[in-house]
């Protein structure tokens, strides 16, 4: 049997996680609350953490914000208290996760993940995804090329989390679940087809990170694997991150074998689609000649 142990990631100034308890209990499952940093804290001790890396102003054109680095901080927690425990799979919540679904199985999502292999799947609202091109997909999961920029609801398995965690030791808070870089090698990411954890919206004085990242544009100037990248300026990302302390390995796989990809899925899939748009003006013209 499949063990499973949920951890709830919360801040001690703002604690929502009132009724994503209820619904734990609900799951009959055994939890434990994880602090992140709080607001609080002083500033130079949120970015001694962030290790001064700043790679996101090479992928996304901004680096973290403070709010970024605390709740990431929360993730890399979580996952060390899930590798002290017994357990095979954590579900990890952000405490303003909000359960969608009642019928919510665990076990179920489980049953066509690749067995041995480090697994992580994202159970919440997708947020810029990548997925990977695939005619057969027909599971309760589907393929990604990296996880979902947002972090509220997932499930990650034990060899997934010891990459993570690994990746954290060397590289800092930028390579925790939350909006990791660079993707942690050899880890397989999933989305379910169903939604089933949404977050509590947020009334307009408050700040959220959701928002603010939906707010960050993509473009040619960001750099993210998703855009076309001229080989000068590949090279120039790739010699800033090996003097940042990146592994040839990291870089390799990150910047040029999941760059080509990413764009070959999504070569794919304006094809598949545009293909799918000719074939239903076709039925379309066959059912009217018919007439």
């Amino acid at each position: 049997m499949v063990n499973f142990k949920g951890y709830v990631v919360y801040t001690s100034d703002n604690d929502r996680s009132e009724n994503l308890i209820g619904s734990l209990q609900h799951l009959n499952l055994e939890y434990r609350k994880v602090e992140s940093l709080s607001s609080r804290i002083d500033q130079k001790a949120l970015e001694k953490l962030h290790k001064g890396s700043q790679v996101y102003e090479l992928t996304v054109g901004r680096d973290l914000i403070l709010g970024e680095i605390g709740g990431s901080y929360g993730h890399q927690r979580a996952l060390a208290s899930f590798l002290l425990d017994r357990g095979d799979w954590a579900l990890v919540l952000e405490d303003d996760a909000i359960l969608l679904d009642d019928e919510f199985d665990l076990y179920s999502i489980l049953r066509t993940v690749p067995e041995n292999k480090p697994v992580h799947i994202n159970l919440g609202d997708p947020m810029r995804v990548i997925k990977k091109f695939d005619f057969r997909s027909n599971s309760e999961l589907i393929k990604l090329h990296m996880p979902s920029l947002l972090a509220h609801a997932y499930l990650i398995n034990r060899q997934a989390a010891q990459i993570y965690f690994g990746n954290f030791i060397r590289y800092g808070i930028t390579s925790v679940p939350d909006w990791p870089y660079p993707q942690p090698f050899g880890v397989q990411f999933f989305l379910t087809k169903n939604v089933y954890f949404s977050q509590k919206p947020l009334s307009e004085s408050q700040f959220s990170l959701t928002s603010e990242r939906s707010l960050t544009k993509l473009n040619s100037s960001s750099q993210a694997l998703s855009m076309p990248l001229s080989l000068p300026l590949l090279l120039k990302r790739i010699k800033l991150l090996r003097i940042r302390g990146f592994t040839l390995r990291d870089i390799i796989f990150h910047e040029l074998v999941l760059r080509m990809r990413v764009r070959r899925s999504i070569v794919l899939a304006n094809v598949s689609k545009k293909l799918a748009s000719v074939l239903t003006l076709f039925r379309d013209w066959l059912t009217f000649v018919g007439k």
